[in-house]
């Protein structure tokens, strides 16, 4: 599986409390359903080593492949929530990661 991670920040001035009305609200049930999308988790950062988090939100969104995540992310539900997403927020990054799970010793 594919996973992209997409992080972003808020603008200065963004009421939270408003702009998590709308991320959960809105954005994440419409996000829901892109097309070819296996998993979606929401995260909001609380602290890094160093204190400040460098992002407000990770969130990840898993694909069969990376095919299957291009195609996803063309759609037209995937373009409305981008395009819907984008002036709310700032500093966005978007890295796709395939993973391989490390079985740890017993």
């Amino acid at each position: 599986m594919v996973k992209l991670v997409a992080m972003f920040n808020l603008p200065p001035g963004t009421s939270e409390s408003d702009f998590e009305k709308y991320f959960t609200n809105k954005h994440v049930k419409e996000a829901s359903n892109i097309p070819g999308l296996r998993k979606y988790t929401i995260g909001k950062a609380v602290g890094n080593t160093e204190g400040k988090p460098s992002w407000y939100r990770i969130n990840e969104l898993w694909f069969d492949s990376m095919d299957d995540a291009k195609k996803a992310l063309s759609s037209q539900i995937a373009v409305d929530c981008t395009n819907d997403l984008s002036p709310r927020v700032e500093d966005f990054v978007g890295v796709f990661i395939e993973e391989e799970e490390v079985k740890l010793p017993s």
